[in-house]
């Protein structure tokens, strides 16, 4: 007897449950606004991963991976992270995303502002993205080549920034 008493409330509540539940449309709607909100460029996904210390080697490893256009939104981040970085100790994979970001670089004015800091720190460093530069996108000393010219210790390196013209035009490199 109990046991059908039972059963029959549990009926009731599920008849109750079915009748208030919402119906299938409004349950779309929500979940559409959900995910809108949810959505998130790679390059903020990356910061994210690059400001958490577990994620870190992983993000870095993300970044040298990435497509143009996310390196193009994580350039003026992710730069001046990567300098701090390679102050700290020299990596090849740096070096590596150093190669890729310089492609897309276009902030002249900053990257002499980075350089200029280094100035009395670490003169081998100035050198080493000096060298990168002017393979890859010489057009970003092209205000600046006097000013630079006086931060590199290395005289052949001084010799090729002589030589080399420093075109505005971005200069890309297909790899």
């Amino acid at each position: 007897m109990k046991n059908t008493k039972i059963i029959k409330r549990k009926r009731r509540v599920k008849n109750e449950e079915i009748k208030n539940k919402p119906k299938p449309e409004t349950i779309k709607k929500k979940k559409l606004n959900i995910k809108e909100v949810k959505e998130e460029t790679a390059a903020n996904k990356l910061l994210r991963m690059i400001n958490s210390k577990h994620l870190y080697t992983y993000a870095i490893n993300k970044i040298l991976k990435c497509d143009s256009d996310t390196l193009h939104e994580l350039k003026n981040e992710i730069l001046p992270f990567l300098f701090n970085k390679l102050m700290v100790e020299e990596s090849n994979l740096i070096y590596k995303i150093l190669h890729r970001l310089f492609i897309v670089y276009d902030d002249k004015k900053m990257l002499f502002k980075y350089l200029k800091s280094f100035e009395y720190s670490n003169n081998e460093l100035i050198d080493k993205i000096v060298r990168i530069v002017l393979k890859i996108n010489p057009g970003l000393f092209s205000e600046n080549k006097n000013e630079i010219f006086h931060l590199i210790t290395n005289d052949r390196l001084k010799n090729e920034l002589l030589k080399t013209e420093c075109v505005d035009n971005l200069q890309i490199i297909n790899k």
